[in-house]
Formats: C-alpha cells, sequence, structure tokens
C-alpha cells in the first residue's frame, strides 16, 4: 500500500456564483495544464485546479510542486476568474470525490473536464519493472476514471451538457517504441473516451480527446534519453515513429490549450468521440 501524505484543503479566492460557467483541470500546477487553465480564465470561466504537487513515479524530470500550483491560481485570478485549488492525489477515488464536490458546492455548477494529469517515461519492455507499469497505468490512466467518476455525475445532474476533453497523446493512437506503459495506457485514454462518448451523450455532455506530440513543457524537455539514444539501432527505431512532417515539430502549451478551448466551445458542438492531433504530422505517416 502507497504511503499518504497529508493533503491540503481546496481554498476559494472568492463567493459563489452560478453565472460563470466552470472548467476542471487536473496536472494544473505547470505545462500544459496551466496552459489549459490561463486560457479558460481568458475565456471567462470560474476554475477548479487539481494537481498532486509531488513526485508519484520515478521520472527524470522534477514533480511539479505547491508553489507551481500557486503560481497557477494567481494567473488565473488576474484573469478575473475565482479559483478553487486543491493538492490531491487523483488516484485516490474517495479523495479526489471529495474534493469535486466541495469544488463544485462552492462554484454552483461544472460545465467542462480537461483531464491532463500524467507522467512519462521511456524505457525498453525488456527492462520495465512492475512499478514502472503500475505507476503509468496509475497515474494516467485510472487518474482519469478517478477524476470522471467524480465530476460526471454532477454534469449529469446539473442538465446543462458540457464538454470533456482528456489529454491522450501521439502515443494514444500509434507505437512509440520503448515506451510501452506509456502507450497502454495513453490507448486506455483513447478507449475510455470514446465509451463516455456513447454512454454520456443523451446529456448532452461531448468527450473528446487530444493526441498532442513533443509539447515545449518541464516533461518533454526534462527527459533522460541518453540510454536509448546512446544506442544507434534503437535512436533510428524511435526517429522513425516519430518523425514529424513540418517544423518546429515542438508545440507550445499555449497552442494545444487552443485546440482543448475549441473542443469546448459551441463551435465544436457536433464534434464527440473524436482525437483530434496536435503533433507537426506525426500520426499522419
Amino acid at each position: 500500500m502507497r504511503s499518504r501524505r497529508r493533503r491540503k484543503a481546496p481554498s476559494v479566492s472568492a463567493s459563489r456564483s452560478v453565472d460563470k460557467q466552470v472548467a476542471l483541470v487536473t496536472g494544473a500546477a505547470r505545462g500544459q495544464g496551466r496552459a489549459h487553465a490561463r486560457m479558460f480564465a481568458q475565456r471567462g470561466f470560474d476554475i477548479v485546479l487539481l494537481d498532486v504537487c509531488g513526485r508519484v513515479a520515478a521520472t527524470s524530470y522534477p514533480p511539479a510542486t505547491s508553489e507551481d500550483l500557486a503560481e497557477t491560481v494567481g494567473a488565473c485570478e488576474v484573469l478575473g476568474a475565482r479559483v478553487v485549488a486543491a493538492e490531491v492525489d487523483l488516484r485516490d477515488g474517495p479523495e479526489v470525490r471529495g474534493v469535486v464536490d466541495r469544488a463544485v458546492e462552492q462554484l454552483g455548477r461544472l460545465d467542462v473536464v480537461v483531464s491532463n494529469a500524467g507522467v512519462s517515461g521511456f524505457r525498453p519492455f525488456l527492462e520495465l519493472g512492475d512499478s514502472d507499469w503500475d505507476d503509468m497505468i496509475g497515474n494516467n490512466l485510472t487518474t482519469a476514471h478517478r477524476l470522471l467518476s467524480a465530476a460526471v455525475p454532477h454534469m449529469a445532474r446539473l442538465g446543462n451538457g458540457g464538454s470533456i476533453v482528456l489529454t491522450a497523446s501521439v502515443a494514444g493512437v500509434k507505437v512509440i517504441p520503448f515506451e510501452a506503459h506509456y502507450v497502454a495506457s495513453k490507448h486506455g485514454l483513447v478507449g475510455l473516451m470514446r465509451s463516455l462518448s456513447v454512454e454520456l451523450s443523451p446529456y448532452g455532455i461531448r468527450v473528446n480527446a487530444i493526441a498532442p506530440g513533443g509539447v515545449a513543457t518541464v516533461m518533454a524537455e526534462g527527459h533522460d534519453l541518453q540510454g536509448i539514444f546512446g544506442d544507434e539501432n534503437r535512436s533510428a527505431m524511435f526517429a522513425g515513429s516519430f518523425s514529424p512532417l513540418v517544423a518546429p515539430y515542438m508545440a507550445t502549451a499555449e497552442e494545444v490549450a487552443e485546440v482543448v478551448g475549441f473542443l469546448c466551445s459551441d463551435t465544436a458542438r457536433s464534434i464527440t468521440g473524436q482525437v483530434v492531433p496536435v503533433d507537426f504530422g506525426v500520426t499522419a505517416r
């Protein structure tokens, strides 16, 4: 059984209002999550921000921190958003349900959910241990299940429809070698999205996924790939599967957020059950 660290209670920056739509974003402390949160705040949403703010898996890049989450909160508040923020282990169902219940009570509604939390790591399959697998599936796929199990009942009950976006990856629609555990987790997210797009359609809730390629974040830039790219055959195998069609090869978090914003807008009201690549053509090969 994993150890549990004490969690900070959710904080709310202003009094309740039911006039503004509310977006919930996980993995919100930095990177793509922060960009999504700021984008929604700019569009007039109130925001729920969730992040574990700690190490949950053996990665070659540092985890997000409480200070990172506080910076995201401040960036959204400056844009006029009411913000509920909490540090929460998204693998813990009861904990997630409690946080989401309290956030909806404080802000009055829930219209958009972006399940963005996750980890990444490279390891050849013959070197992949049980803990590597369990951590990847737990932090990428189980977290989405726990979040949606907590959030969807509120969206269905309130009857306002809404939009859900899952952060998959190009690894959710094609093979990236030396990431079997990551590929499996992201393919799982795509399957979850497709199932929910059908089941939640009677409630007017649309469900889609994005499939980013390289995105300029701490996660992408902090990987130690010497153990893989130091081998000529492995390097060629990886390059052949992850080769984009056009430059600049690496998207900004803000560019990805604009795609999420489109999928959650009325302009995309006819789009559900789809995976939208943001990858400079990687998945077109």
